[in-house]
């Protein structure tokens, strides 16, 4: 496949703003389904899991390919739940580009506040698709401004909506200036002059339109003088605008009805980036098949009907069944059995992958998220995904010890699966431990599990994952002299700790004035982060503080990597007694949208959980709360919020920070002694 005839596309929303439903029907359009299946029904082909069909959201990130005006496109439906937002991160490493979906009623909402923020951090060039404009409420150019204000972007309208709720009926194309209404099934929508009365708001946005798109000087001079531009050339002028990332075009439509899916999917082609375009803008290799192998495995899962499977978008060079892959991880190669591209839970084997393609690695012992595979004789590197640390934990276990192990096995395999599951031994309570996102995290991953496993998995309440702190720095020191087996052990190592910003991670270093052997100065710094993963008041992993080794003796002939071990775990003990450790609990940033009348009770509530209103916005007939409360106060939240409302109001929460719990609080989980 020629590289420019490649489009690699994320579609991104906030929960139930449509955007499986979209997908489905570009599927639709471009023939890989034979009728376009419905989220509330369970039919939809990329939400596929019965996790999701239940309950009507995506939970895992489906890829799909489908052909479209001469050029191959791959669709990854991304999830809008905060809970999964891994899942939208390492979609978006290996994407071109992305279709961000808003409700033409709510608009910019906060995970697709979030998402977009993900895309920045790639560069990611978008359109913005406006949908739902059929419902009641819907509001094109509120819509359009909320995205200017919001997410910091430079949207510019290429269509106008022809009508609004029950009205609408078609779009104006500002490009090529006709009117395209209906477009049932698979028809192209029907072009037709632009009603006489909407004549002087079509010339405005069109000029609006022109003047955003427009470098060339000699069409710059020709609209100047005539007012036209021929559409091949403001298309072209329009996918450099893009691909720059100077704008940000916007479409609109009703996705359920079929009305403006098709423009859409043309401009997926017109105005997204291949992968040659991305490779000039981004440090990865260009999409040449005669180069040296190298691609990104973003994704490993376990499907129905075909076991583990690894995704990977190669990036340079050409895979074939059969060759050699090194994993620049383990650094052992293997022999690639099967590759696949994917339609969702399913797999079409092809005999290569080329430049820019995403596929699928079937049976790779030992892969993981962000693994490089590259050629043997060539090794490369493309860099490690960055994840969120969990913030909740769950105890697992099963009902008879012998089917402990296969339930560990199981855990480890779902955290192979997902990069932000850990999985750990609680050495208070001798407890399995399973950390997550969140709520409903957690909770799918152990449906998940009760359906696959042959005995009952139990698990416990959700337990809140703390991080403890110093709160004033402290100085360390450890020694080590002694002799055993007529060998002398020796080792001296004083340090210094001290707190850092809320947010602003663990700093281990040695001081310039240490001087040790290689062996032993890795050593120490390996036990020192081993260490941190455990504080001194409960065993919650330590957070926000930098540790420097200030000093560290030897002999040449009696100092051991086991004595530096020693005297760093001694050191880093005796620092963090005097450093007056705190707990910290994780802060959600929740946006809740509620209809007025109720609006006293939500701030009530709010209160009544430790939490802070942080400002409050009106949105049509909404008023938007944003608020900041502690995790600890929010389980069942999503429920006790519909039965204050009356059903009536909705809500994302998103972790936001960590801050030092209450000391009432946190004198009472130190007294219990235990994870509480």
């Amino acid at each position: 496949m020629d590289p420019e005839k490649l489009r690699n596309i994320g579609v991104t929303a906030h929960i139930d703003a449509g955007k499986t439903t979209l997908t489905e029907h570009l599927l639709y359009l471009a023939g890989i389904v034979d009728r376009s299946g419905d989220v509330l029904d369970g039919t939809t082909l990329t939400d596929w899991m019965s996790q999701e069909r239940e309950r009507g959201i995506t939970i895992t990130a489906a890829s799909v390919q489908c052909r479209w005006r001469g050029c191959s496109i791959n669709i990854i439906d991304t999830p809008g739940h905060v809970d999964f937002t891994a899942e939208v991160e390492r979609s978006l490493r290996v994407l071109d580009g992305v279709v961000a979906v808003f409700s033409a009623v709510e608009g910019v909402e906060s995970q697709s506040e979030t998402v977009w923020r993900q895309a920045d951090t790639y560069g990611l060039p978008r359109i913005a698709f406006i949908n739902k404009m059929d419902r009641v409420g819907a509001d094109l150019e509120a819509v359009v401004e909320s995205i200017r204000e919001r997410l910091d972007a430079t949207p510019v309208p290429f269509q106008l909506a022809l009508g609004a709720g029950e009205d609408f009926r078609g779009v104006i194309d500002l490009i090529h200036g006709t009117a395209l209404l209906g477009g049932r099934g698979r028809a192209p929508p029907v072009s037709t002059p632009v009603p006489e009365e909407l004549e002087i708001e079509v010339e405005l946005a069109r000029e609006q339109l022109f003047n955003a798109i427009l470098q060339d000087e000699g069409l710059i001079e020709r609209f100047l003088e005539t007012g036209e531009v021929p559409a091949a050339d403001a298309l072209a002028e329009a996918r450099r605008a893009t691909v720059e990332g100077r704008i940000v075009p916007v479409f609109c439509g009703a996705a359920k009805q079929n009305l403006g899916v098709h423009p859409l999917l043309d401009a997926v082609v017109a105005l997204m980036p291949s992968p040659v375009d991305r490779s000039c803008r981004r440090r990865v290799p260009e999409p040449d098949p005669k180069a040296p192998l190298v691609g990104l495995a973003f994704k490993i899962q376990r499907l129905p009907h075909l076991g583990t499977v690894t995704y990977l978008r190669v990036y340079a060079g050409r895979l074939k069944a059969g060759d050699l892959v090194r994993n620049s991880r383990t650094g052992e190669a293997q022999r690639v059995e099967r590759l696949l591209v994917m339609l969702a839970e399913e797999g079409l084997e092809v005999a290569a992958l080329g430049p820019g393609e995403i596929g699928a690695l079937v049976g790779l012992r030992g892969a993981a998220t962000g693994d490089t595979l590259s050629d043997p004789r060539r090794p490369l590197e493309l860099g490690e995904l960055a994840f969120p640390e969990p913030v909740l934990s769950v105890a697992v276990w099963a009902d008879r010890a012998e089917d402990s192990g296969a339930l560990e096995a199981a855990l480890m395999e779902k955290a192979r699966e997902d990069p932000t599951l850990e999985l750990h031994h609680s050495e208070e309570t001798g407890e399995q431990l399973l950390s997550g996102m969140g709520e409903l995290h957690l909770e799918v991953v152990l449906e998940r599990l009760r359906e696959e496993l042959p005995f009952p998995v139990r698990s416990g309440a959700p337990q809140v994952a703390y991080r403890e702190s110093p709160s004033v720095e402290a100085l360390g020191l450890g020694e080590i002299d002694r002799t055993r087996g007529g060998r002398g052990h020796y080792a001296r190592v004083a340090l210094r700790i001290a707190p850092r910003p809320r947010g602003s991670g663990i700093e281990v270093a040695l001081s310039e004035a240490v001087a040790l052997p290689r062996e032993l100065s890795d050593a120490l710094l390996e036990t020192l982060n081993q260490s941190l993963r455990h504080g001194p008041l409960l065993g919650y992993p330590l957070a926000d503080l930098q540790v420097v080794v200030t000093g560290a003796h030897h002999r040449e002939f009696d100092s051991t990597d086991v004595a530096f071990r020693t005297a760093s775990r001694l050191a880093l003990g005796r620092a963090l007694a005097e450093a007056e450790p705190e707990l910290l609990e994780p802060v959600m940033r929740l946006e809740i949208m509620t209809p007025d009348e109720h609006t006293g009770a939500v701030i009530g509530d709010i209160a009544s959980r430790r939490g802070d209103v942080a400002g409050m916005t009106v949105r049509g007939r909404l008023q938007i709360v944003t608020a900041r409360v502690p995790l600890a106060r929010l389980f069942g939240y999503a429920t006790d919020l519909r039965s204050l409302t009356r059903g009536l109001a909705s809500c994302s929460i998103h972790f936001s920070h960590y801050e030092p719990l209450p000391a009432n609080i946190a004198i009472e989980l130190i007294g219990r002694g235990r994870r509480g």
